[in-house]
């Protein structure tokens, strides 16, 4: 059987390259998130989006269920792997989707989600059915919406309702508590009863219905592909004119935005915002950045954002969103410098020129407005500003300055021009390339001040505008005396307080003259003629670097600190920044414009982004977090506790806030989080166990693991804070380790009991030990008695020892004294051989013979004492005295040593020099080596080794 759904979607197919494509633009366009199929590895339609309540997001696409949760995209197919056309989230425990052939539900699972299929419980005859359309809840039944069949299941059989022959099922939906099926042309109320039957609502619908939307007391609105809409009341339906424009392109979905606003797309011409009066707003479609024209389904989610099904991927649309682009030139890009709003007109100047565009009368947020640019004439080139001055509007450009004059601007002067500002008495002071000048006649006559051909950009007026002050990023701050024009302008630089040369931008917020620098912001102090740190500035500013400032009517300042823009509420004295704009501002040619709390323009590289405040404020709400995975790891692999899917529940029967018990060699957690915000860039978060310490520091890691736990309950936390450092709610986990068999109750009882045993036995075993105790302590004292017999005697004899010992010492004394004297008459002995011979020569030489006769007798004592003294003998016998027979010892070790061997030996033990041993030899130095030499020869001493050492080892 042929289709209906089909052959819509062809003839959509064939009609749409003939579509043509209209559609009223606002100026200001909503930041677009395109997502391909790519990024999500999936199909290119995307047929119905759902959201559970933690959160994630879930989408039938061509290749099955897409779940999205902030963080990760996954897939997962069914089982005939057929297009996944309609899904339904039933009491957040169960995904019910419906493919060609076959639908059933998803449950959450350790895997992700497991697919229960329920076409078993058709009947066979039954179970070609094509596609599942829609999927809907009424009174405890699923029903489930084809062409051929609506089945209808009861938690536990399938009840089929067939078409009737030549006709098919075209619609399922709940609204208001009612139930709508549409069959072709007809529209129909499901009662249920025990029987369950359909009363005709109205017919001759001759097109497709796509959608039902409840309007409260007004009605339900159901929305038709190809003819206008009508409305269902409680007494039959109405007619309903959505905008032609509208129709024309063919209504897919409606869904309701906040602010009574509805988003309504379309087959051709992507998504058009209406007010409550059906209104067209805006028009959102590929020529703004939308991927595909072609819009399938919507969803609002939790946080106010605008789903899209593509017939091309999925868009994400803040559609009232605080932040929004504005475009002189859709589709290309451009810097833009300044703006202005005068004469109910925007003003942008870009570096091509001025754009400008008439704002509507009722659009207080002007980014509303829907009046496309223009190109203003004359005003080609690099605009810089604009000005303001007693009514007249000036614009500075690149080539000069111009007066806006019949809604065209005429150039005054062909300086290069940065600002102008207008004094008290009507004077016009202008900034230029070429230093600061003043005009009394309106820019026509211009007069050079302060003597000063410097470029200057930031120019301000003190209170008393006797002083106007300039600043020049590289030259420092100069001061012009207005009431002496000639006088030279001061230059104010690290001299006079400031803390640097460069970097100096002047500004004037609250009356007061301020110099930012990245070091901090400073005052003028008249007194003292020199610049001094504004503690009060710098402490509502913190430790942020301040280039820029501007204030607003509302009490607050506006700043940019390094490439951040952020604000100051000076009644709070709280700070917001606006991380959407961070790094997207020109650097060095700042533009904040803040024409009221709805309408603050900020020049871009790419247009100007326009924000409304005062929304802006209203949606700083609380981030929203869940789980994606908790998992348990021991030394040798991870489980999954949770795997994301209603994070609020294990399974569907054991919930989160139950506490889980876990073996006790599962000693590590992973605590994986989920931001359902879709910031992650600017969000952090900070975790901790609930009785274990503080909360960690702030970080933008989502992913926590918690290791080396002991046996016992641990209950984990994790929070996170926004951009607008708003914090969550804190979410917990409960795990409670056990602990290891060896520490159970089962085996402390065992313990107690071996410790009873235990004692037992050993005051047993003490008893039986206390007499044998008694017997050795009897036999101990016996001992005891004997060792004292012993230990008197053994004193006695260790006294007799101690006096031997003493015997002993004093007899090596006396030895060693005799040694020595041995070693003096040996000394002597030796002198007296050489007198003896010196003698002799003498005599040899005398004459006379008298004479001669004296000196022998002389010499014949002295041989005669010579004859009496002590040989070498005698000396050995003394030196093995002294060092324990050394000589007899290294004699029977060493036969081959002479008598002249052993004195050398002798000697050299005596630690004498060779010189001393040369004079007792009688021989030369180097004969005393050359016997050391054959010495170490005999006793086999190789180089290395030292002689005296060896010889005081024997």
């Amino acid at each position: 059987m042929t289709n209906f759904y089909s052959r819509v979607f062809l003839l959509l197919v064939t009609l749409l390259p003939c579509l043509t494509v209209m559609g009223q633009k606002n100026i200001g366009v909503a930041k677009i998130v395109n997502i391909s199929h790519f990024d999500m590895d999936a199909g290119t339609q995307n047929w119905q989006i759902q959201q559970d309540s933690a959160g994630t997001m879930y989408i039938a696409n061509n290749n099955g269920l897409i779940t999205f949760n902030g963080k990760e995209w996954k897939s997962y197919p069914i089982p005939n792997h057929t297009i996944l056309r309609s899904l339904k989230i039933i009491d957040q425990k169960r995904i019910y989707a419906g493919g060609q052939g076959m639908f059933g539900y998803f449950i959450p699972h350790n895997s992700g989600l497991q697919y229960v299929d329920l076409t078993k419980l058709i009947p066979k005859e039954q179970q070609d059915f094509g596609d599942t359309w829609r999927i809907e809840q009424f009174e405890n039944h699923i029903f489930f919406q084809t062409s051929r069949y609506i089945f209808q299941y009861d938690g536990k059989k399938i009840t089929v309702l067939p078409a009737a022959r030549g006709t098919e099922w075209s619609f399922l939906a709940k609204n208001q508590g009612r139930l709508f099926i549409a069959e072709k042309d007809k529209l129909y109320e499901w009662k249920q009863g025990k029987q369950g039957k359909l009363t005709l609502i109205r017919k001759d619908i001759f097109a497709y219905i796509t959608g039902l939307t409840d309007l409260g007391k007004e009605g339900i609105l159901v929305s038709l592909l190809t003819e206008q809409a009508f409305l269902i009341k409680d007494n039959g339906t109405s007619p309903f004119h959505l905008p032609s424009e509208i129709v024309n392109q063919q209504v897919n979905s409606i869904s309701e935005l906040e602010n009574e606003q509805y988003a309504i797309g379309t087959v051709s011409n992507g998504l058009y915002i209406v007010d409550k009066n059906w209104k067209i707003i805006q028009n959102i479609n590929s020529s703004d950045g939308l991927r595909n024209n072609t819009v399938l389904s919507s969803l609002v989610d939790k946080n106010a954002r605008l789903w899209l099904g593509l017939d091309n991927g999925i868009a994400i649309i803040d559609a009232n969103s605080a932040i929004r682009n504005i475009y002189p030139l859709p589709q290309v890009p451009m810097a833009s410098y300044t703006s202005s709003v005068y004469d109910n007109k925007l003003f942008i100047g870009t570096t091509d020129g001025v754009y400008q565009t008439t704002i509507d009368p009722d659009a207080r947020d002007l980014s509303y407005s829907s009046h496309a640019f223009k190109k203003m004439q004359n005003s080609k080139g690099q605009v810089w500003n604009f000005a303001i001055t007693s009514g007249e509007f000036y614009m500075l450009h690149h080539t000069g300055t111009y007066h806006y004059q019949n809604n065209n601007f005429v150039q005054m002067n062909q300086l290069g021009s940065w600002l102008v500002k207008e004094t008290k008495d009507k004077q016009l002071l202008i900034g230029t390339y070429n230093g600061l000048f003043s005009s009394s006649n309106g820019l026509k006559d211009l007069m050079l001040l302060g003597k000063m051909d410097e470029s200057m950009r930031f120019l301000q007026l003190e209170k008393d505008e006797r002083y106007a002050w300039t600043s020049h990023p590289y030259r420092g701050v100069y001061r012009y005396h207005l009431e002496n024009p000639q006088e030279k302008a001061k230059l104010y630089g690290n001299e006079d307080g400031l803390p640097a040369q460069i970097n100096n931008y002047v500004y004037k917020i609250k009356d007061q003259i301020l110099v930012t620098n990245p070091q901090g912001i400073y005052r003028f102090d008249h007194h003292k003629n020199r610049f001094i740190r504004d503690e009060y500035w710098n402490a509502l500013f913190g430790n942020n670097a301040i280039i820029y400032l501007k204030e607003d009517q509302q009490n607050r300042v506006w700043f940019v600190s390094e490439e951040r823009l952020g604000v100051l509420d000076l009644s709070t004295k709280k700070i917001t920044f606006f991380p959407e704009l961070e790094k997207n501002m020109i650097g060095g040619f700042y533009h904040i414009n803040p024409v009221d709390g709805k309408n603050i323009l900020v020049g871009s590289y790419n247009g100007l982004f326009h924000i409304n405040y005062e929304v802006y404020r209203s949606r700083m709400e609380k981030p929203v977090i869940s789980f994606n995975k908790i998992l348990v790891s021991n030394q040798v692999k991870d489980s999954i506790l949770m795997n994301g899917y209603f994070s609020s529940q294990l399974s569907e029967t054991k919930k989160q806030d139950q506490e889980l018990w876990m073996p006790p060699a599962f000693n590590s957690i992973i605590l994986d989080i989920c931001n359902h915000d879709f910031q992650k860039d600017a969000m952090q978060y900070a975790y901790r166990i609930q009785g274990q310490g503080d909360w960690s520091n702030w970080t933008s890691e989502s992913t926590r693991t918690f290791g080396n736990l002991k046996p016992g309950k641990y209950v984990f936390e994790v929070k996170a804070k926004n951009r607008y450092d708003q914090e969550s709610e804190t979410l917990s986990y409960t795990v409670n380790i056990n602990k290891p068999w060896y520490q159970s109750l089962w085996a402390i009882i065992i313990y107690c009991c071996l410790g009873l045993g235990l004692v037992y036995l050993g005051y047993t075993l003490y008893l039986n030990q206390l007499w044998k105790q008694k017997e050795r302590f009897e036999k101990k004292q016996r001992d005891l008695t004997y060792l004292h017999e012993l230990e008197s005697r053994d004193k006695e004899h260790k006294i007799t020892e101690l006096e031997k010992e003493k015997l002993q010492n004093d007899l090596m004394y006396k030895n060693k004294e005799l040694a020595s004297i041995t070693m003096n008459i040996f000394r002597r002995s030796r002198l007296m051989d050489r007198m003896k011979l010196e003698m002799e020569e003498v005599i040899a030489n005398i004459d006379n013979r008298e004479t001669k006769n004296e000196v022998e007798k002389i010499v014949k004592k002295l041989v005669d004492h010579s004859k009496q003294r002590d040989d070498w003998e005698q000396f050995s016998l003394h030196f093995d005295a002294i060092h324990a027979n050394f000589l007899k010892k290294i004699k029977n070790k060493y036969p081959a040593l002479t008598a002249t061997d052993l004195k050398l030996c002798a000697y050299i033990k005596l630690n004498m020099s060779s010189k001393e041993i040369a004079q007792i030899l009688h021989i030369s130095p180097k004969g005393v080596e050359v016997a050391r030499y054959r010495l170490r020869k005999k006793l086999n001493l190789d180089q290395q080794a030292n002689l005296a050492d060896f010889l005081n080892d024997i």
